[in-house]
C-alpha cells in the first residue's frame, strides 16, 4: 500500500509534464546564479534580499524537480518538467519570514541548504557543492561561527533567526563517529546508536515541521538528510531498514526506496561528510 507522501510526490510529478523545454534549462541556472552574484557584490539592502530569496527558491525548485522526476520515473536521460518555475511557491513563505523577523535571510538560506543536502544524498554532488558555495557563512555574514557541517549550520540558522529554544528536541547527533566504527566492527551497540539517531531525527523533523509555516508540508522537506543518512547506513550494513519503530519511517520508506538505489550508491562516503 502506497503512503500518502508517496502519492503526493507522484501527483506533483504528473503536474510537471508540461514543463520548460530543454533549451531553457541552461538559461534558468545562468540567470539565477547571475542574480546571486550581483547580490554578493551589491549593497545587500532589503530589496536585494527579497530578490535573492526569490532566486534561490527558483533555483532549488529546479534542482528538486530535476531529481524527483529522474528518480521517480527511473530515467537516465530526463527533461525538466516544471509547469511553472516555482515548485512550492515563493511569495507566501517570503512574506511569512519577513513578517516574523523583519528579514528575508532565513527562508532562502534554509531552503537552499535543505535542497543541497538532498542533492548530496541523491548523488548530485556537483550541483550540491555549487549550490552551497553561495550560501556559506564566508559569502554571507550571518554573525555565527563557522559550521562544523551543513546540518549543524542549518540548526544555527534556526537558533539565530527563529529562537528555537522552545523546540523540545535537539538537532540529531552527527553520524561521523558512528560511521567510523562501522567499517570494522558492527556490534549490537552500534545498531542501537543508529536506531536512536533515526528516532531523534524523526522527532526533530516533526517538531520543527509543526512550528514553522514554511515547513508544514510533508513534500517540502522531502527527504531530511538527518533521517535518511542513518537509514542508508543500516542498508549498507545489511541491517533491516523498513521496519524501524518510528511511524514517520513507515511513510518515508516507500519514497526513499524509489529515489535511491541504496545498495549501489556511489556517493555514499561523500554524503557522510556532510552529515
Amino acid at each position: 500500500m502506497q503512503s500518502n507522501l508517496y502519492k503526493k510526490i507522484q501527483s506533483k510529478v504528473k503536474k510537471w509534464s508540461k514543463g520548460f523545454a530543454e533549451k531553457e534549462r541552461s538559461y534558468m541556472y545562468e540567470e539565477s546564479y547571475r542574480i546571486i552574484e550581483m547580490f554578493l557584490a551589491g549593497s545587500k539592502d532589503k530589496k536585494d534580499y527579497i530578490t535573492l530569496g526569490t532566486t534561490c527558491n527558483v533555483l532549488s525548485s529546479w534542482y528538486c524537480a530535476d531529481f524527483l522526476e529522474r528518480y521517480l520515473n527511473n530515467k537516465n536521460d530526463y527533461c525538466y518538467s516544471l509547469k511553472q518555475c516555482m515548485l512550492w511557491g515563493t511569495i507566501d513563505p517570503l512574506l511569512y519570514a519577513a513578517g516574523k523577523q523583519g528579514d528575508i535571510q532565513p527562508i532562502w538560506f534554509v531552503d537552499v541548504c535543505l535542497s543541497a543536502c538532498n542533492l548530496l544524498i541523491l548523488q548530485e554532488t556537483e550541483k550540491a557543492h555549487k549550490l552551497l558555495q553561495y550560501s556559506s557563512p564566508e559569502k554571507i555574514d550571518f554573525n555565527v561561527e563557522p559550521p562544523e557541517s551543513v546540518c549543524q549550520f542549518i540548526n544555527k540558522m534556526f537558533s539565530t533567526f527563529y529562537n528555537d529554544k522552545e523546540i523540545p528536541y535537539e538537532y540529531p547527533t552527527p553520524l561521523n563517529d558512528i560511521y567510523s566504527n562501522l567499517l570494522h566492527n558492527l556490534t549490537d551497540e552500534t545498531k542501537k546508536d543508529i536506531n536512536a539517531s533515526v528516532n531523534q531525527a524523526c522527532e526533530f523533523h516533526l517538531s520543527r515541521t509543526k512550528m514553522y509555516q514554511e515547513f508544514d508540508r510533508e513534500d517540502k522537506m522531502l527527504l531530511p538528510s538527518e533521517i535518511l543518512a542513518p537509514l542508508v547506513l543500516r542498508k549498507r550494513m545489511g541491517v533491516d531498514v523498513k521496519n524501524l519503530e518510528h511511524p514517520l519511517i513507515k511513510d518515508l520508506f516507500p519514497v526513499m526506496e524509489e529515489l535511491i538505489e541504496l545498495d549501489t550508491d556511489p556517493v555514499f562516503l561523500d554524503v557522510i561528510k556532510y552529515i
